[in-house]
């Protein structure tokens, strides 16, 4: 039998000799051929024929006798058909969890910016598709891990959310395109564009802000974001951009706020630092004749640290400078001891009906219902008003 050179070589060896095994080409109680022999002909690399046995061996379809001869196990020991051939892998930093979003007394959701949504929409269709489920963390999985989970042809895979801190991703999608193995992404990164991918349609939250913001009467509203250049700022900055020149207003340099990470979990000091940081960022602002009256804060808990900054720097007599946060996450801030009232609002990305989505867009690449090409669907978010 001729391997598949389409797969992945790790995969496509483990598979091809699992062929050999319950075709019968390879017959129960022989002896397998040598680790250089196999590399010839299956034209893979040693490491990669050796990674392939180690998963056959862990499989029970081959036993090792001494140091160098493997023989084919007896039939009472091939493994029966993977469960995930009617299965789907997810692929997170989360953990799976299958919970909803709660709503306050108010009737709106609770926390539901927690990017953890996103993974545990993705459990709850899946459940409700009738399929299995497995959950992968790309920064423990082992390649021989991998190879064999693409052996075993899951239905598909959905990735979810997580920082790729191995930086392991761009290979991981290599590995199955390579083996076809259809697959779902969360984000419109560069990188992504060749995928079927789920994205917050985070200029309409933006653009939102913005016009709730100028109804209000707010004239000089400034963009506070993250810096660096990714897809999520760009789309909110040029939203903003937009909702000030279709209202004839000039719009304020962008502040682009570096990231802070602080070791440890003490959430007061962490915002103390924070919040001096950005009086630092805000000052040149406040040196103008006509400071900013109003601000979008990249998320909630910007928003917070954004208003203590503001009280130092404003003046008493000074009007109040209206602060729209995002993410929806304030009930968590308020659990803190913060008043949500400081936010005149926030945008709720529907985190839990992306991961839902990105589901239902795996089983219609499965089904065959989607074109060739790589499809990408916008979730719109939800404006949240708080007062």
């Amino acid at each position: 039998m001729k391997p598949l050179l389409s797969e992945a070589p790790g995969a496509r060896a483990f598979r091809t000799l699992s062929s050999w095994i319950d075709q019968g080409v390879l017959v129960p109680g022989s002896c397998l051929p040598s680790e250089r022999k196999l590399s010839e002909k299956l034209k893979v690399s040693l490491t990669t024929v050796k990674r392939a046995l180690k998963t056959l061996e862990d499989e029970g379809l081959i036993e090792r006798r001494g140091p160098r001869d493997r023989f084919i196990s007896g039939k009472d020991k091939i493994s029966a058909p993977s469960l995930l051939e009617n299965g789907i892998a997810i692929m997170a930093d989360s953990t799976l969890m299958f919970t909803e979003p709660t709503f306050s007394a108010h009737g709106r959701r609770i926390g539901s910016g927690s990017i953890a949504y996103i993974t545990n929409g993705v459990c709850n269709a899946v459940q409700s598709s009738g399929l299995h489920s497995i959950a992968l963390h790309p920064d423990i999985l082992a390649q021989d891990n991998f190879d064999r989970l693409l052996a075993q042809r899951p239905r598909g895979v959905v990735i979810s959310e997580f920082p790729d801190h191995s930086k392991r991703l761009p290979q991981l999608l290599r590995d199955m395109r390579g083996a076809g193995i259809p697959f779902v992404i969360f984000g419109d990164n560069p990188e992504y564009h060749d995928c079927d991918r789920v994205v917050s349609d985070h200029a309409a939250g933006s653009y939102q802000l913005t016009r709730l913001l100028i109804e209000r009467g707010c004239r000089r509203i400034l963009c506070a974001l993250s810096s660096g250049d990714p897809y999520w700022v760009r789309a909110r900055y040029h939203a903003y951009l937009r909702a000030m020149e279709e209202a004839g207003l000039t719009p304020l340099p962008m502040l682009a706020q570096l990231p802070v990470y602080l070791p440890g979990d003490n959430l007061a000091q962490h915002f103390q630092v924070m919040s001096h940081y950005v009086t630092g960022c805000l000052l040149p602002y406040f040196r103008d004749e006509a400071p900013p009256d109003a601000i979008l804060a990249t998320n909630d808990q910007n928003g917070f640290e954004i208003h203590a900054a503001c009280e130092r720097l404003r003046k008493a007599s000074d009007p109040e400078i209206l602060i729209a946060g995002y993410d929806n996450i304030f009930e968590d801030m308020s659990d803190q001891g913060f008043d949500p009232r400081i936010l005149v609002a926030t945008v709720d990305k529907q985190n839990y009906e992306m991961g839902q989505e990105l589901v239902r867009l795996l089983l219609d690449r499965i089904n065959g219902r989607l074109p060739a090409e790589p499809q990408v669907r916008m979730i719109a978010p939800t404006l949240i008003p708080l007062r």
